[in-house]
């Protein structure tokens, strides 16, 4: 399996909320909301919420942009994606 998260990042597959915003880009708020919405799934273990990097590797396939996606916002008409 190829990660996009290295599996070595977090103790036996896990990750702290602050982890997961670091390998986003993102702000801790921006995960808290993320699972707060059920977009991405955490767990509470304690007082901590943790991610499993099997769920963080679920999340960003179902972001991930198919190619053709942003013609909208890069100008292309339709006829212009293939080149013609």
């Amino acid at each position: 399996m190829t990660y996009v998260v290295d599996p070595g990042e977090g103790r036996e597959g896990w990750l702290g909320i602050p982890q997961v915003a670091r390998l986003l880009g993102v702000t801790p708020t921006t995960v808290y909301r993320l699972v707060n919405t059920g977009q991405l799934r955490g767990y509470r273990i304690g007082r901590m919420i943790r991610v499993r990097h099997v769920d963080l590797e679920g999340y960003l396939r179902s972001v991930q942009i198919e190619p053709g996606a942003l013609d909208h916002h890069v100008g292309l008409a339709p006829a212009d994606r293939h080149g013609r």
